[in-house]
């Protein structure tokens, strides 16, 4: 019992802060917004925090306008520069972000609702999608999503009888949303600090509204089209992970290496109980994007294909209770399809999951696009050209979900920092207190 509440301690903090990002640029709308804000008990010393909210207005979605809850985080009665802080998802609310005093010493900050999850006044909600994603597959490939396909049309389905109009909640949207709060605000420039998805909202702003950017430090960065996880990448980022321990731990990379050259196969059962090898690979596939958990998952893995399931087997029973309670799962897929709905795309993806450590996750989770366009979706991906300008990405060496491998060339070298040994949430989420030296650093002193 202890172990399996580790475990599913361990994925539950994995997933709460795993993040995926989407793009889009596509349904900018000229809708109106207005504000009522209230002073707080400050939430460091020294600081006042003001809730507010933003109100859009002219939605095709019921009841036809919009309530989104900002905090922003302020000290002294002078101009400061402020950031907009964008964290991770989608399904997951931005508020649960609170910056550290570190932050506060040199910056406000405001943090945004996103819109359709969370604290939004409209929530995107349909049981169909956990329902699908609980079905148990037989591998990560669009031919064993198929089983999945009657609730992912019930799910689109579902909100498409509620009025939702998919468009209005793309990221797009999104960063219109940080527009009309830096507007009603009054600010003249913003800074922006973000996280995965977030810095897919991020490089959409900043691109639309350069004028108005001061900089932006983009953790884990997530560069349009990089919704979707390839097999061929994230296989290099196991190959590189695997290099790094030949030195220091020759036994684990052995292991690795024979993971990573010559996987076998993972038994079905532990002792009477079944057991479900594509969930327990899923629950291993989110626990390898951090380094506190990263280990955990390819020993399970090593030692199941050896014959000894116990850790898989509590992995693959984790797997419900990530489906449960990690994400909202009617926001993650409307977002991702709306960003990276591309059936070619996804059919590469499938072909290179293929013998790849961990199949692909992506062929089942983009494996509903008929559904989605069935639903009045567009699969219509705008892989628009980001401007990196005053832009600062730092990312993790061994990020199996926004890679290095997809560093855009647009991006000078010296603007690209990659953290040693680092995973997917850890750059920030690990100690976001110390990620006050790079904002300090480059914001206020871009030319040293």
């Amino acid at each position: 019992m202890d172990m399996t509440r580790r475990s599913l301690l361990q994925l539950m903090l994995a997933a709460g802060v795993q993040t995926l990002g989407v793009q889009s640029f596509a349904g900018c709308s000229t809708l109106g917004a207005t504000a009522n804000a209230t002073s707080d008990q400050p939430a460091a010393p020294g600081a006042r925090v003001v809730r507010g909210r933003l109100t859009v207005t002219g939605l095709r979605t019921p009841p036809g306008a919009l309530d989104l809850p900002y905090v922003y985080y302020r000290r002294g009665s002078g101009p400061r520069p402020t950031l907009f802080f964008l964290g991770g998802g989608p399904g997951v609310s931005n508020l649960k972000f609170e910056p550290p005093e570190q932050w506060l010493q040199e910056f406000d900050v405001v943090v945004l609702e996103y819109r359709g999850v969370g604290q939004s006044s409209i929530v995107l909600s349909s049981p169909y999608f956990a329902r699908a994603l609980r079905q148990p597959v037989e591998g990560l490939s669009l031919r064993a999503a198929a089983g999945m396909q009657e609730d992912f049309r019930a799910a689109f389905a579902d909100l498409k009888r509620q009025g939702v109009s998919f468009e209005e909640f793309s990221p797009a949207e999104i960063a219109e949303d940080i527009e009309r709060l830096r507007q009603q605000l009054g600010l003249d420039r913003i800074h922006l600090v973000a996280h995965s998805f977030g810095t897919r909202v991020a490089l959409l702003y900043q691109t639309r509204y350069r004028d108005r950017t001061a900089g932006s430090v983009l953790f884990s960065m997530n560069t349009p089209g990089g919704f979707l996880w390839y097999p061929a990448d994230t296989q290099s980022v196991w190959t590189r992970y695997r290099d790094s321990l030949r030195a220091t731990r020759p036994e684990q990379y052995e292991q690795l290496d024979r993971l990573l050259r010559t996987p076998s196969a993972r038994p079905d059962r532990y002792g009477p109980f079944k057991l479900n090898d594509s969930k327990a690979l899923v629950v291993a596939f989110f626990l390898s994007f951090n380094a506190s958990t990263r280990d955990t998952a390819f020993k399970a893995m090593a030692s199941a294909e050896s014959g000894s399931a116990g850790n898989w087997y509590l992995f693959s029973l984790a797997y419900d209770w990530v489906i449960r309670f990690s994400f909202n799962w009617a926001d993650f897929f409307v977002k991702a399809y709306m960003a990276d709905c591309d059936r070619a795309a996804v059919e590469l993806v499938d072909q290179q999951g293929s013998g790849a450590l961990f199949g692909s996750p992506s062929a089942v989770l983009f494996s509903a696009t008929e559904a989605f366009k069935s639903a009045g979706g567009v699969c219509r991906p705008d892989h628009f050209e980001p401007d990196y300008r005053r832009t600062l990405a730092i990312v993790g060496e061994f990020d199996p979900s926004t890679p290095i491998e997809r560093k855009p060339h647009a991006l000078p070298d010296e603007r690209f920092v990659v953290l040693k040994g680092a995973g997917h949430a850890d750059v920030l989420y690990a100690n976001p207190g110390a990620a006050a030296t790079w904002l300090t650093r480059f914001f206020l002193s871009p030319d040293a």
